[in-house]
């Protein structure tokens, strides 16, 4: 058996005799296809990993463009509501006529507004009712439209200071 092992040694083959004799140079060579493997499957994974990364990714939408849009806004002060909106946004700086539709309650009132109005960006209103919506539609002068609508429900109705209490 030793000389068995001699010349497996010498011939290049592993000298295990619980194997058949395999040449050291198979071995080795096995031994560099499975790193090869290896490194290619890391990058395949590497580059799996960036796309998928890309394709998940949402981008941010651009913001709009500043004066776009109406911006239309509601608060409560002292039980009245002001009703805001970007008085330096293109549709309002071009207006040639505008509406405000108001939903207070069960009650639906169209208001046309003068250009003045429009153009000083806000109103206040005495609500009647806890809910109420407002809807701003203006239209430039070349006849396009553009519309918001804003809603606030308030917890309760607050007198105004200077309303005169009913009897």
């Amino acid at each position: 058996m030793a000389d068995y092992k001699l010349d497996a040694e010498r011939l290049g083959f592993d000298p295990d005799p619980q194997r058949p004799p395999v040449p050291r140079q198979r071995l080795e060579s096995r031994f560099n296809v499975a790193r090869l493997v290896s490194l290619c499957l890391g990058l395949i994974a590497l580059v799996a990993g960036f796309v998928v990364s890309k394709l998940g990714r949402v981008e941010p939408q651009p913001p709009a463009p500043a004066g776009a849009g109406l911006e239309l806004k509601v608060e409560e002060v002292a039980g009245q509501l002001v009703l805001k909106w970007n008085k330096d946004s293109d549709a309002v700086r071009n207006v040639q006529r505008a509406t405000l539709t108001i939903t207070d309650g069960d009650h639906t009132e169209d208001v046309d507004l003068d250009l003045a109005t429009v153009r000083s960006g806000s109103v206040v209103y005495t609500p009647g009712t806890t809910n109420v919506a407002f809807r701003l539609t203006v239209v430039s002068q070349r006849g396009e439209g553009r519309s918001e609508s804003v809603r606030i429900v308030l917890e309760r109705l607050t007198p105004h200071p200077l309303a005169v209490p009913s009897p």
